[in-house]
């Protein structure tokens, strides 16, 4: 069983990351100094998930992705680069939340999943991270998990 820290609290983030011994999940959350839903991670959580070879999967929902809680790609890149930034490349992957999320999406359903390699490749990320952010990193996180 894989431990998803995506419905706990901060202090139940805390407790799986103290107490587990191998990978763990986000697998739908965003970053807390992007935009501040207390079911985001803060940039100690992003490290310390980071740490443990665990992965975060952006989620789609305005209100977690931007403080105006509209869910553009823009505002997926935002998440990305921050996630990147504070906890490597390696952390990001992709949770979308598409069944749990009712808010108006830019990019709304996986037939238009295209549009966010398409838009971070625009906004200079390399082919290489686009692959780890889009399946590479979902991939290696398993295998982590497997085999810790």
């Amino acid at each position: 069983m894989i431990a998803d820290v995506s419905h706990l609290s901060d202090a139940g983030f805390e407790d799986v990351w103290k107490c587990g011994k191998r990978p763990f999940i986000a697998s739908h959350s965003n970053a807390r100094s992007v935009c501040p839903h207390n079911r985001n991670l803060t940039d100690d959580m992003i490290r310390k998930l980071a740490e443990k070879g665990g992965l975060a999967g952006i989620n789609f929902g305005g209100d977690f992705l931007s403080p105006d809680g509209k869910s553009t790609i823009e505002a997926i890149i935002a998440n990305i680069r921050h996630m990147m930034k504070v906890g490597g490349r390696e952390i990001v992957g992709i949770g979308t939340d598409f069944d749990g999320v009712e808010d108006e999406l830019e990019i709304s359903a996986c037939q238009h999943m295209q549009k966010l390699p398409q838009a971070m490749e625009r906004a200079g990320f390399t082919v290489g991270e686009i692959e780890d952010v889009c399946y590479k990193n979902a991939e290696k996180f398993l295998r982590r998990y497997w085999e810790g």
